[in-house]
């Protein structure tokens, strides 16, 4: 008996967690413009927009995340049907002042990341991305 329910429970576990996988979109999204408006180096510029970058989202709980980990999440916006994603990522710098990451997934299949301005901070350049199965 304990051996048809410990089956039982894996199946059922199984199940579970692969329909919570597979609810989770994976972008991996690849750079083709910086904008070093703003910065000093191009290094920095590129330390807030790397080459590539990872983000997970999730249209039915409408989480989103930057990278493999839950460490950076946004809540999701979902507009025009679902044909535009907006995200806010809170960030820390070296020195740990936070900054917000916004990220716009775009109907023209661009994916663009930008750092909200700062107060007495000159606006810094953005990046756009291109991104693996987007637009969806």
């Amino acid at each position: 008996m304990n051996e048809k329910l410990f089956k039982l429970f894996f199946l059922v576990f199984t199940l579970f967690f692969s329909i919570k996988v597979f609810a989770e979109t994976r972008f991996i999204c690849e750079r083709f413009y910086i904008n070093t408006q703003g910065w000093l180096k191009y290094q920095h510029a590129e330390s807030w927009y790397p080459k590539k970058v990872l983000v997970r989202l999730d249209t039915n709980t409408e989480k989103a995340y930057l990278g493999g980990s839950t460490k950076y999440p946004s809540n999701v916006k979902v507009k025009s049907e679902g044909k535009r994603f907006e995200l806010k990522f809170s960030l820390k710098s070296s020195k740990g002042k936070s900054y917000y990451m916004r990220v716009y997934f775009l109907p023209n299949s661009e994916v663009h990341f930008q750092l909200d301005p700062v107060a007495g901070i000159v606006d810094l350049g953005g990046a756009k991305y291109r991104c693996n199965g987007w637009p969806m």
